[in-house]
């Protein structure tokens, strides 16, 4: 097993943890409940990457029946919900706001190129673009969800670090 994040207090852990039938599960674990494992879309390969600061909201990738890679959002209330693609097959959600309401990753476009993404409820899966390249990455995400930083790659192919707001892109 290994654990990828914890929210606020680390009363709750995720992560992925093998099975006895030596398949990745996501997990979700408190003092109370233990691991528990949050399902998939289809495919015995899931994996949490992020969540909430109460631990209520889980961020990650589960693999599907045709073996894409579908970014996820978890609550117990919902289970598993797929947050969609840029176009392409493959989406991993990285982190979660503190509140849960913006999930930020990486996506394929249509053309097979990985971009990063802002997700919410109201506007779906938002391409944050590269300065130039083939790929972009989002990988952390302020408390509040305006702040998104990752790496973009420029016209030569050199990631750059990023941070980026709805007004300043």
């Amino acid at each position: 097993s290994q654990a990828y994040g914890t929210s606020s207090t680390g009363a709750v852990i995720v992560g992925y943890a093998s099975n006895a039938a030596g398949q990745y599960r996501a997990f979700r674990w408190t003092s109370t409940t233990g691991m528990k494992d949050l399902g998939d879309f289809g495919y015995a390969y899931a994996s949490a990457y992020g969540t909430s600061a109460d631990g209520a909201v889980v961020v990650g990738e589960a693999w599907d029946a045709s073996f894409n890679q579908r970014a996820f959002r978890w609550t117990a209330a919902k289970g598993l919900q797929d947050l969609g693609t840029l176009g392409g097959p493959y989406a991993v959600a990285a982190r979660v706001s503190a509140d849960g309401l913006v999930i930020v990753g990486q996506s394929w476009d249509a053309s097979s190129n990985y971009h990063a993404f802002r997700w919410t409820a109201a506007a779906g899966m938002k391409d944050l673009g590269t300065f130039g390249g083939y790929a972009s990455g989002a990988f952390g995400v302020s408390a509040d969800g305006s702040v998104v930083v990752g790496s973009a790659e420029d016209a030569n192919g050199i990631r750059r670090a990023f941070r980026w707001t709805a007004a300043t892109g």
